[in-house]
């Protein structure tokens, strides 16, 4: 996987810190940090593996389904 980086829009950041909050609970707390300071800003900027990372802890903690654009974002191109 490459580290290709993507600024998430206003709209996807949102629905990132919306998801985060609702899931952080049942979350590994050491993945807390660098995301919480991530979603900080209006348009989140993550590194492909980051938002990988971050994607695969929602679906370990329950998110079913996983929002299309995050699934886009992290497949190699």
């Amino acid at each position: 996987m490459n580290k290709n980086i993507m600024q998430l829009s206003i709209k996807q950041t949102t629905q990132l810190k919306d998801l985060w909050s609702s899931y952080k609970p049942k979350i590994n707390p050491k993945d807390w940090v660098i995301v919480n300071m991530k979603l900080g800003i209006s348009q989140a900027v993550f590194t492909q593996p980051q938002l990988f990372k971050l994607t695969v802890a929602l679906a370990e903690a329950g998110l079913d389904p996983v929002p299309e654009w995050m699934v886009l974002a992290i497949n190699p191109r």
